[in-house]
């Protein structure tokens, strides 16, 4: 061989390794036998040597005769390091031997090698080369690979520069240059006619240069980029991220395991991509006290993720384990969303969870729960964001929802187990449906042009310090009262018919708001629960039109309290006391306590049974207007009444037995008996228009009728009722 081809490869190969510097892979081709490495050649020609340790068998195998036309793959002993320095004269030395190698630059050309292609493998080890002020690498005519390892070089100017095609694989390259080593003009490090780039990461230290030029470059399997390092596992790419780097996903991809956020800020750009935490995931994450949380990823130990998606990028965790959460903040890791869609299909979990001291904020995007049934863990719907059931801060500290579209549980009834609500009082929300399906969007302006087709059913929004959950539907109100945690203040913004049920536990204050509520076939409110009812606008009615139930109905244990509204059952058909017509009852029926008006104001509360007050005083003598009842004598009822308008047939108030009545105020008028009392009754103010009666039967149970005040347009009697 002549001095000048050995001249030639000895560049070759050191081109060969500054590449690898800048691209971070530096792929050999197979091929190449050495008297120092075991040699295979290939039934397709393809000549492999293995085991190179060092400097000398590197270009011992690049210089190897019987190669033409024919592979090389020279491949590194396991995790070797090679150290290459330019030292006097411009030589290449091998810092193990510390002998000199060649020209201080490599210089590939076609006419320097007898192999078709190059692979250097370099097998879990490393390079380095520090080639100063030398340009490392200028090929021409070879195809080049590097890969399996990491390269790691200094130079002023284009680390590898080539007009043949140039493949990096797996490669990390770290370039570390001054403001006297950068190359000229800020130019890339890695200059070819065609750069193939596999999972392969660049680490620029100092500035004025980039990776490649990205025009003359391709980039395959690859799904996420960070800078200008491109990854084929997405949580490789997040985990790899330092604080304040963006990754960007370049394809739709595949979680391949629980993924870290820890003591790092990272943007997730799904970039119009597909995210899919897929079925199988393990999604093990242990909390402070040892227990399993589901997560995809976990952003802990002060990290913080903002996710962004593009119109159309997407965390697909449908097919997901039932326990998994997308995204999970703890320990002081905080999650915000800026925008992207997170859907999930789980009745136990949610697209965001905060836990142990995790935080997050949702300005936009949207979340979807796709599971059908209740919650698993309370309230009905399933949730979309959910915070953590022994958390010691209020709901609205750990998830603050200040923009975004929700399919799921409204936010703004926050968390089942810790009650409040996720929305600030900066925000509103408007709830409306669209093609069978309910959405929640959260808004801080105006309020948003609702999609053509949508109807809007509700909406929430904070006076003063009091979040108002505003229902124009028998579903929107049923939302409201199935999830909302503890308490809730819901204003009727149109009249529509429902069937209302206050759960017990729950405090509810129910503003007619004007509207009217009328039943669908039950009891058009059904209290188990602590009830208030206003009505803010005046005109606001609770109608029933079903036979046997009541406008109001407080169960045993229920406490409701009316402070306005007109209440009425308006298909009332009774016309005689022994003819209820096939449609009659109680007005309102109590059974646990209830106040019925306000002892410092007029309320404007009116009851009546009919089309009007004539036909309810005249016609309708059916049943009692007003009734505080119970039907075992270890749960009595009580009825307070400070004011109102009671307009009744045969009785207006009665007081039943095993019952207290206490009248205070108020206009209580009867086609026969404004009162009738059966147990302990205590009047002391109030218009009566119609016989007051105590009343007393042959089985031993009497009333208990004690007259303080009033006016009485009517007698006063005691009565004993006979069985016969």
């Amino acid at each position: 061989m002549s001095k000048a081809k050995k001249k030639g490869l000895f560049a070759f190969l050191l081109a060969l390794l500054a590449s690898a510097i800048v691209s971070g892979t530096l792929l050999l081709s197979p091929a190449t036998v050495n008297a120092a490495a075991g040699a295979e050649t290939a039934e397709d020609g393809t000549v492999t040597i293995s085991g190179v340790s060092n400097g000398n068998e590197l270009f011992s195998a690049i210089r190897e005769e019987g190669t033409a036309g024919q592979p090389l793959v020279i491949r590194f002993a396991e995790n070797t390091g090679m150290n290459f320095t330019v030292g006097e004269g411009g030589n290449l030395y091998d810092s193990a031997t510390g002998e000199p190698l060649g020209a201080g630059n490599f210089i590939i050309y076609d006419e320097y090698t007898a192999a078709s292609s190059i692979t250097l493998d370099l097998n879990g080890g490393s390079i380095t080369l520090d080639t100063k002020s030398v340009k490392a690498l200028d090929v021409r005519g070879v195809e080049l690979t590097i890969m399996n390892g990491e390269i790691v070089g200094t130079a002023s100017e284009n680390l590898a520069t080539s007009d043949s095609d140039i493949t990096l694989e797996n490669v990390d390259i770290t370039f570390n240059y001054t403001p006297d080593t950068t190359p000229a003009g800020g130019a890339a490090v890695v200059t070819t006619e065609n750069l193939t780039l596999a999972d392969v990461k660049f680490t620029l230290n100092g500035e004025g240069a980039t990776a490649y030029d990205k025009e003359n470059a391709t980039v395959i399997n690859a799904v996420a980029k960070v800078g200008d390092t491109y990854y084929t596992d997405v949580k490789t790419a997040i985990e790899s991220a330092t604080d304040g780097q963006t990754v960007t996903l370049t394809d739709n991809a595949t979680l391949s395991g629980v993924t870290y956020v820890r003591a790092k800020n990272v943007t997730l750009d799904l970039g119009n991509h597909t995210l899919t935490i897929p079925e199988g995931f393990d999604d093990k994450v242990y909390d402070d006290e040892g227990k399993i949380i589901g997560a995809g990823i976990a952003v802990k130990v002060y990290g913080s993720l903002t996710l962004a998606g593009g119109e159309n990028g997407r965390i697909d965790a449908t097919k997901a384990p039932e326990t998994t959460n997308p995204l999970a903040a703890q320990n002081g890791g905080t999650i915000t969303v800026e925008s992207g869609t997170i859907e999930v299909d789980t009745n136990s979990e949610a697209c965001i969870y905060a836990f142990q001291g995790g935080f997050v904020t949702i300005n936009g995007g949207t979340l979807i729960n796709r599971a059908t049934g209740d919650y698993t863990w309370g309230g009905e719907e399933v949730l979309v964001v959910n915070a953590a059931s022994n958390a010691t801060t209020p709901a609205s500290t750990m998830v603050q929802v200040n923009g975004g579209t929700f399919i799921g549980r409204n936010p703004a009834f926050g968390d089942d187990a810790i009650g409040g609500t996720f929305i600030t009082e900066e925000v509103k929300t408007v709830t409306y449906t669209l093609d069978g399906q309910t959405y929640v969007m959260v808004y801080d302006t105006a309020e948003p042009a609702l999609p053509e087709g949508a109807v809007a059913i509700g909406g929430d929004y904070f006076e003063g310090e009091t979040l108002v959950n505003e229902v124009n539907s028998a579903a929107a109100l049923s939302s409201v009262l199935g999830n909302v945690a503890d308490e809730a203040y819901i204003r009727l913004g149109a009249s529509f018919k429902a069937d209302v049920v206050i759960p017990e536990g729950k405090t509810v204050t129910l503003d007619l708001n004007g509207k009217t509520l009328t039943n669908v076939n039950g009891h058009t409110i059904l209290n188990y629960g602590t009830l208030i009812i206003t009505d803010t606008l005046g005109g606001g009615t609770v109608d029933n039109v079903t036979h046997a139930r009541a406008a109001v109905y407080n169960e045993y244990g229920g406490d409701v309290t009316i402070l306005g509204g007109t209440f009425r059952r308006s298909a009332e058909a009774s016309t005689s006391y022994t003819n209820n017509g096939g449609n009659s009852y109680y007005v309102i029926a109590n059974e646990g306590d209830m106040v019925i008006g306000s002892a410092d104001e007029d309320c404007g509360i009116i009851v009546y049974t009919g089309n009007s007050y004539e036909a309810s005083m005249h016609t309708h003598m059916y049943s009692a207007l007003v009734n505080t009842l119970t039907y075992d004598s270890s749960q009595e009822s009580h009825l307070t009444i400070y004011d109102g308008e009671f307009y009744g047939g045969n009785i207006a108030i009665k007081g039943d037995t095993w019952s207290t009545l206490a009248i205070r105020g108020g206009t209580i008028s009867a086609g026969n008996q404004a009162v009738q009392t059966w147990e302990e009754t205590e009047i002391s103010g109030g218009e009566f228009n119609g016989r007051v009666i105590g009343w007393a039967d042959e089985n031993g149970n009497s009333a208990t009728l004690k007259i303080t005040d009033g006016t009485f347009n009517g007698t006063i009697e005691t009565l004993l009722f006979a069985n016969d």
